[in-house]
Formats: structure tokens, sequence, C-alpha cells
């Protein structure tokens, strides 16, 4: 019995020693990791981020190598998705080359999409783990809220810029303020790193610290639709003298003013700009478009004592952001949004696949040779009981041919399928661009996607959809993405049919395509359209509200005349103005994408649809040229180290450039101008109608372009019974309610609800638990030419 008693102490203790093993082997191991290599993480600008699905965020790793020369890559992991008991990822990359003994920081950029734990690895150029560990984030801001990133040597004396209520009056489920980013020591190359601030300010700085790269991202921040605010007063050198090109100011003198808490500012020349705060006619502050955003320059330093006294600040700060700063609306709503776009591009193009003549000439050929050439040959040979062995054996060798050489030629190239959509200014400058890309790789295994540096990346989340989990180990990386200078993707174990869509915006050079002396009166539109680029452009629409024009194809260095009667500019449209612009411009039809015109009318109307979704959401002007064309205007991609052959279609927009004559008389119906939303909160929007559904609010901001000066504007309400409306006063600073259907802006209370920059402002407010249903507000204006 003492005997087995021992037998079993020893197996226990064998089992003890077998359990804990691991354990010790993996403590001493992750010793070992961290003493291997050292490392710090810091995210954000100095931790601030916004959280949200499509917005970049600086992570950067700063690394000490203790261990070995190492070539490989950085990679911080998020988790992607679980399948049964399989957990995947994805990987945000950067390329690493470290010398033993040496120190470098990393810069990735990743998407935190909500997601607050990462892992950080960094692996060899084999892929083998060198070192791994756990990292975590604090909660992103809200991104309702305005962001405001600061560059100031004095950061803490413009604390007051932080948690300032924007919206006084504004229901419980509104609670937007702004928030602080600290950009000292953080400031990108990227300007995709700072499209999550809605607003930039340089105070007390000194810009000349700015490198190029840097200069260069704040300058395409502000031309995608940023503001920068320059403060200067004393130190306006300083705050000025780095900014190159992007300043237009030319201080020369500082005197003091009584206004604004009695602040020193400077005053000096300025470039073609006139001042829109004036303080007994000194100029006190300037803003100078640049493409779709603003240059502000204060006389004034914010963090001098007087101002910072003065209690009227705050209010000053968000008269800046209303009139100037573009603010997400987004909010926490889920958009009714199509995926058509890239649904369009993921089809193999049917002018790309096997041709019909192919096949047949294929199949006569076949018949041919196995029949009456097979029992000649047979016959002359007395061996016609062979048949049954020739005929098979030809047919095996016909299918061999076709599929070596179908399969091996025609998809042994990689394509990319492109739908590009390219915003220009009157002058022809390219202001944006949003391009559809369905990738193929036409290979089993792993699909490598390069673009060119000056690429944005958009991920697209419908990659996720075709993953087969299957083909996965657990803890396995789905898809590697470099976002930052190399701009690279890796998608994992991609079947040979399976094709991957990628959303971009990217650096085009301008196209040389304008609108000449477009004028407007009692008797119609006149005009001429130059196309002074290398494009030829095919099937041009001019659309003003809701009125369309064909004027057909225009060929490269061509010019051609605009002429439209004033009898087809009377036409009132529909709050549903999208849907009605696109349904009389190219009706629906059931027909695929794949169809040998890749520019069928199919294909125009899924591209302007996107267009006037997401481009014309913020631009209240649906007075427009579009245009297309199928040459390669987009930079080539690189798929799997090649150049990849192409298919292209493009949709260019034009806008028009109306001008009126100083004192004209101007008359605007309806649908020409449409209203823009300054806020939205938890509402669903149909993508159609532009109608809103659920129970939150919205702001929409009515007004005309800049070349007419309003006097007087007719504004038609619809909405369900269950929803509030009001007209913002910006004599008392409050939202007045109103239970009109039709309200008219004129000489007796033009100066209560309208200004210029943010002309008049509804809001309507859903209440809880109704099927509420808000369509936008319609509006027809009169006024003069400036």
């Amino acid at each position: 019995m003492k005997k087995y008693r021992n037998i079993l102490r020893a197996f226990v203790i064998i089992i003890f020693i077998l359990n804990i093993l691991p354990v010790i082997v993996l403590a001493d191991t992750n010793e070992n990791n961290k003493k291997d290599f050292e490392t710090k993480v810091t995210y954000g600008f100095n931790k601030y981020y916004k959280n949200y699905l499509d917005i970049q965020t600086p992570v950067k790793v700063e690394i000490k190598n203790n261990l070995k020369d190492v070539e490989g890559e950085v990679q911080v992991l998020f988790e992607k998705d679980r399948y049964d008991q399989k957990v995947l990822y994805e990987a945000y990359i950067e390329e690493l080359d470290l010398k033993k003994g040496a120190t470098k920081t990393i810069d990735i950029n990743v998407l935190m999409s909500g997601r607050r734990g990462a892992i950080l690895k960094i692996v060899d150029s084999k892929e083998k783990v060198l070192f791994e560990q756990k990292i975590n984030f604090e909660k992103g801001d809200d991104i309702r809220n305005i962001s405001i990133g600061v560059l100031s040597d004095n950061y803490d004396s413009l604390s007051f810029l932080n948690s300032i209520r924007l919206d006084k009056n504004s229901s419980s489920i509104d609670k937007k303020t702004t928030s602080m980013a600290d950009l000292n020591g953080v400031f990108p190359e990227d300007k995709d790193l700072l499209r999550s601030l809605n607003m930039i300010l340089i105070n007390d700085y000194d810009t000349e610290n700015l490198n190029e790269k840097q200069i260069e991202a704040l300058k395409g921040y502000i031309q995608e639709g940023g503001t920068l605010v320059v403060g200067t007063g004393s130190k306006y050198q300083k705050n000025l003298k780095g900014l190159e090109d992007i300043n237009y100011f030319n201080p020369i003198k500082t005197s003091r003013i009584d206004g604004y808490g009695g602040v020193l500012i400077a005053e000096g020349e300025v470039d073609g700009v006139k001042a829109f705060l004036t303080e007994k006619e000194k100029s006190v502050a300037y803003n100078k478009k640049l493409q779709n955003g603003n240059i502000i320059i204060l006389g004034f330093d914010l963090a001098e004592d007087k101002f910072l006294n003065w209690g009227e600040k705050n209010n000053f700060i968000k008269k800046i952001i209303d009139d100037y700063t573009k603010v997400e609306v987004d909010g926490d709503i889920e958009k009714r949004e199509s995926n058509n776009l890239e649904n369009m591009v993921s089809y193999i193009p049917n002018s790309d696949g096997v041709k019909g003549k192919s096949i047949v000439f294929t199949i006569l050929i076949f018949l041919i040779v196995a029949g009456p050439i097979n029992y000649l040959v047979l016959k002359k040979l007395d061996k016609s009981e062979k048949a049954w062995l020739t005929i098979p054996f030809i047919s095996l060798v016909f299918t061999i041919a076709i599929y070596m050489v179908g399969i091996g030629t025609r998809f042994d190239d990689p394509m990319s399928n492109n739908a590009a959509i390219i915003q220009i200014n009157n002058k022809g400058e390219v202001i944006d661009s949003l391009v559809a890309t369905g990738v193929f790789g036409f290979k089993e295994g792993d699909l490598n996607v390069s673009f060119d540096e000056n690429t944005s990346i958009n991920l697209n989340p419908n990659n996720d959809d075709g993953i087969n989990p299957m083909k996965f180990n657990d803890k396995d990386t789905i898809a590697k993405y470099n976002l930052g200078k190399q701009k690279n993707i890796e998608f994992k174990k991609i079947g040979r049919w399976e094709s991957k869509t990628i959303n971009s915006s990217k650096a085009i050079d301008d196209i040389d395509i304008k609108v000449h002396d477009l004028k407007i009166d009692n008797k119609g539109i006149k005009g001429k359209i130059k196309n002074n680029s290398d494009l030829n452009i095919e099937d041009a629409v001019l659309i003003y509200g809701g009125t369309h024009h064909k004027l057909g194809n225009i060929d490269k260095k061509f010019t051609q005349d605009i002429e439209i009667d004033s009898n087809k500019l009377k036409k009132s449209i529909p709050s549903s103005v999208v849907y009605e612009i696109v349904e009389n411009i190219y009706p629906w039809r059931d027909e695929m994408y794949n169809q040998n015109d890749i520019l069928s009318e199919s294909a125009k109307r899924t591209m302007i649809e996107e267009a006037l979704f997401q481009y014309i959401e913020q631009d209240s002007d649906m007075s427009m040229i579009i245009a297309w064309n199928k040459e390669a205007i987009i930079d080539d991609i690189e798929i799997n180290g090649k150049k990849p052959s192409r298919v292209d279609r493009n949709l260019i927009i034009i806008p028009l450039d109306i001008e009126y004559k100083t004192g004209q008389e101007v008359v605007i119906p309806e649908g020409v101008f449409k209203p823009t939303i300054e806020e939205l909160n938890y509402l669903d929007m149909d993508s159609y109608s532009r109608e809103l559904h659920g129970d939150g609010n919205v702001v929409y901001s009515l007004k005309p372009n800049e070349n007419i000066a309003l006097e007087s504007m007719e504004i038609n309400i619809s909405t369900s019974p269950d929803i509030s409306s009001y007209i913002y006063s910006y004599d008392k600073d409050i939202w007045e309610e109103s239970d009109k259907n039709k309200l008219v802006i004129d000489k007796n209370n033009i100066g209560i609800y309208y200004r210029e920059e943010k002309g008049v402002k509804i809001k309507f407010e859903a209440k809880p638990g109704k099927d509420n249903i808000i369509s936008p507000p319609l509006f027809s204006i009169k006024g003069v030419g400036k």
C-alpha cells in the first residue's frame, strides 16, 4: 500500500510541475521579451482623438532595441472578428529597420473605431514575433464635439477653449461642447491625421518650427474644409513668419482698442481680403477662403490678459465656430447610405472577360477536328474503330488548351476597376476626389495593394463580408494596413476570383475645364464652356435646380455655347431633390453593372447619385455641369507588385459660376439653392428623399450665394404634426418656436433672422415615441447682384 501511495504522490508532483512549467516559461519569456525591447506608446494628439469609424489616429511607438539588428515590422493589432473559438485580428503596420542598441520612434496611423485595447508586436522579416504586449487607450472624444487643435508655447493660458457649451438653448439630448487637443510636439506631416480637428489655432507659437511637410499637411487640411485661426497682437511676427503662402497678412504696427476687453491689435496690409470684424474703423479679424476651408487671422493675442478677462470671450469663439467651422453632422447617426458604387466596381466587366466570338470559334474548330478531320484521318489509316479513343483524347486536349490559354493569359495579370468622382472649382483646380477601386488579383493567396504616397485611403468595412474563417487559425491576421507614407494594404488568404473594394481620395492634376461668361436674367442662361484640357468629355449635362439641359460631347480644346430659355428655369422640385434630378436625367433601369458598356446609363446613375449624396451634402448650390470620361485620370496602383490592367470611368463636376451685374435684380426659384445641415443629432437620413426619421433634432442653414445680396426669402416647411419648428433670432440669441408652414424673411425682419455668413437658421425637433418625418425646407429668394 505504501508503495502505491509513493507512486501516487510522485504522479501528483509530476502533474503539478507540468502545470506550472508553462507559466514559469511564459513568465521568463515575457521577462526576456521586455529586456529585449523597451517600448513607450503614445497616441492621438497627446492622448486626444475622436472616436469615429473613418478618422485616422496617430500612434507613436518609441523602441529601444537590446536584442539584435532587426528588419521587420511594428504592428498594432485590433480584434476584428470572432468565429466560434477563433479570434481574428487586423494589423496597422510600419516597417522597422533598427540596429542593436539603437532607439527609434515609429509612427503608425490606425482606425480606433471605438476599440480601447490592442496588441503591440515587433516581428522580423520572416514574421517571427520578437516582442508582444497589450496596450490600452483612453476613451476618444464624441464626434459631435468641436475639436480645437492648439499650437501654443503657452497652451494652459488658452484652457478657456475647453468645454464651451455651443447651444445654450439645446434640449437634453444635445451636449455639444468644444474640446482642446494639444498639438505641441505632435503636429503631423499627414493631413489625414488632422481630419479629426474642426479648427486649428496657432497663438504665441513660432511657426518657423514647422517643417515643410507639416506646412503642406496644414495647407491640405484647410483646402479640404478645415479652419485655421491665427492670433497675432504683439507676437505677430512669431506666429505668421513660418506660414509661408498660407499667410496673407503683413502687420506693420500695433495699437490698442477699446473693444474685445481692450486688446492690443496688429495693423497692416492684407492681400485682397476685407475684415469681417472691426472696432471703430480698425480691422480686428480677417478671413480668406482656401478652396473649401478658411484662414482666419485675428489682430490680437488670445492669451492676452485683457482678452482672457473679457466676459464675452466664449461667445466670440462660439461665433467663429458657428460662422466659419465645418462641423461633422454624423454624430451617432446611422445613415441609410448606398454601397452601389462599391458594388459596381466589384464586378469584372464583360469587356474584360472571355469574348463570345472566341468561344464560338473554339467550338467550331473542335467540331471540325473531332468530326470530319478525325473521321477522314482514321478512315485513311483504316482505323475507324479507334474513334472511341481519339474523340475523348481530342476533347481532353481542347479542354486543357482552353483552360491554359483562357486562365493562364486573360486572368494571369491583376486588374483594377475604377470609378472616380472628381470635383473642380471655377479655376479648373481639382478640389476633391473620391475613387472607388475594385481590386482583382486573380491569384489564390495574399492580395497586396500599393498606392501613391499622396493617396488618402478610406477603408471599406464591406471587405470583411467575404472572409472564410475556415482558412484562418486562431489569432491570425486577416488584413494589414500601412496608412503612413507607403500606403499599402495586404488582404490575407484571398480566393482566386475574390475582389476587394478600396475607397480613396487622390491628388489629381488640375483639369482645365471652365465655364465662362455665364449670365442669368429674365431671358434665361447664357454662357460658354471651354474644354482646354487634354480630355474628351461626353454626355455633359447642365443642372440648375430642378432643370437639366443636355450639352452632349465636348472634345478637348473645344468651346461650346450654353443657352437655356427662361421658361425651363421655373420648374420647382420637391424636397427629394437628389432623387428627382437623377431620375430625370438617368431613369432607373434594371441593369447589371458588368455590361460591355462600362459607362452605361445605369453606371452613370449610380455615380451621380453618389456624387450628389456625398459631395453636394454640404454644398447649398444645386447648379453645376456634370460630364463623363473613360480615360486614366487617376494614378496607377500596384497589385501584387505589378501594374494592373485597368478600367476607368470618371464623373467630373464643374460648378456654375453665374455672374450678376451689380444692382441686377435676382430671382431664384425653389430647388436651386438647398439648405445645408449645420447640426444633426440622433436621426436617420434617407439617402434618396433627404428626409430624416427618428427622435432627435436638426438645424438647417438657408442662404444664397456670396455674390447675391438678399432682399427677401420665402421658406416652405413640410413636417409631421409632432415636429416642433424654430427659427433662430440672431438679435436675441435664442430659438423662437414657430407653427407656420411658410416663413417670409423681408426688410421688416431680415436684421433679426438673417446673417450673411450663416443665412437663416431653421431647427426641427422631433418628439420621442412618434413616427417622425422631417423634410428639408424649400426656399426661394429675391435679391440683387453685389
